[in-house]
């Protein structure tokens, strides 16, 4: 686990003694075992802003280090989990994430989003997967290769500080209409979208969108955006 930049150090290292040294100005924080850092002090990743979990293999629920992401709750602002290829669910964590800017989740096969119909119609429930605890703080979100998502879970309609939206999702199914909602959507690259046959009316309201990228599809869907009301 190790930084790269001056004003980031390594998360410890042994002495001459055998000791491990810990840093407490420690800035980013990369990982191959999320477990190992619940053994770490708080005040080690009290002031964290960035961490990268990859290829952890072993790790099938983040909730099972909750109490690690609660330690750095109010610095945390870049969360990438890429390449773990056991991981089901990232619920129990985004809750204390309250400050987190980005999000990127990527090369995690198993991954599902917790929400069921019953959720989905409870407009005021908070659902396992807290999407509504980052409506106002984060700004980018990528979600690629994530073979069991076939559509965008209906809470990120909270996101409504959302700038950029990166999908990549080789199952997608279609865009939805609450898409609306992210009000300051500036750049949406979607890729593939081979199962698209069309795009939601709804796209007339992101009307902060300046980027828009949609890549491998279907030639229905490629028509159908050139008409004038496309």
């Amino acid at each position: 686990m190790i930084d790269e930049e001056e004003d980031q150090k390594e998360v410890g290292r042994k002495n001459e003694s055998g000791r491990l040294t810990l840093y407490p100005k420690m800035r980013a924080l990369y990982t191959e075992d999320v477990v190992y850092l619940k053994s770490l002090p708080q005040r080690v990743l009290q002031c964290v802003t960035r961490m990268n979990i990859f290829l952890d293999h072993k790790v099938k629920y983040l909730s099972e280090c909750a109490e690690v992401f609660h330690r750095c709750l109010s610095s945390l602002r870049t969360l990438a989990v890429v390449e773990c290829n056991n991981l089901r669910s990232i619920s129990g964590v985004l809750e204390y994430l309250t400050v987190l800017e980005s999000l990127r989740l990527s090369g995690l096969p198993e991954l599902c989003f917790d929400e069921t119909r019953e959720q989905e119609e409870e407009e005021d429930l908070v659902t396992s997967m807290p999407w509504k605890c980052l409506g106002q703080c984060l700004h980018s979100l990528e979600l690629g290769c994530l073979d069991r998502v076939i559509c965008l879970p209906r809470g990120m309609r909270h996101l409504t500080a959302l700038q950029s939206l990166d999908i990549t999702l080789s199952e997608l199914r279609e865009i939805p209409e609450w898409i609306a909602y992210l009000s300051s959507l500036q750049s949406l690259k979607i890729a593939p979208a081979r199962h698209l046959v069309s795009l939601p009316e709804a796209f007339q309201k992101l009307t902060s969108l300046q980027r828009l990228g949609i890549f491998q599809c279907r030639r229905i869907l490629y028509e159908r955006c050139k008409e004038p009301d496309g």
